[in-house]
């Protein structure tokens, strides 16, 4: 998970938006990393939405909490293998888990997963 910028800065990985095809750049360090997370799990809300689980580790709680509470109403993007999941603006901070719903895991919910979860 990394904050994202619409200017280039030293340092960024530059990304394409796969939807938008906007060039946008990670800015490092990543708020978020691997290690971090113990669990993702694919659910289906109560009004038939797909969304992902995420429980972090211990250690990625703590981390978690300081990182997300300076990243609120900044913008985010959740990679996978270097890949795009989400794309969004942290509404609130979190820290043992959060929850993650969107368009890309509406119609992709089942590859974003697996890119999640399986080792490449």
């Amino acid at each position: 998970m990394y904050l994202v910028s619409d200017v280039e800065s030293p340092g960024a990985q530059r990304l394409i938006d796969p939807d938008s095809g906007a060039t946008l750049y990670l800015i490092p360090p990543p708020l978020l990393a691997a290690s971090d997370v113990a669990t993702v799990g694919l659910e289906k809300t109560d009004h038939n939405r797909t969304s992902l689980t995420v429980q972090m580790t211990p250690a990625g709680a703590a981390r978690s909490e300081a990182a997300s509470s300076a990243a609120v109403g900044k913008r985010i993007a959740l990679l996978a293998n270097g890949q795009l999941i989400v794309l969004t603006t942290l509404q609130e901070p979190f820290a043992a888990s959060f929850v993650i719903s969107s368009s890309r895991l509406q119609r992709e919910g089942a590859r974003v997963f697996d890119a999640l979860t399986q080792p490449h």
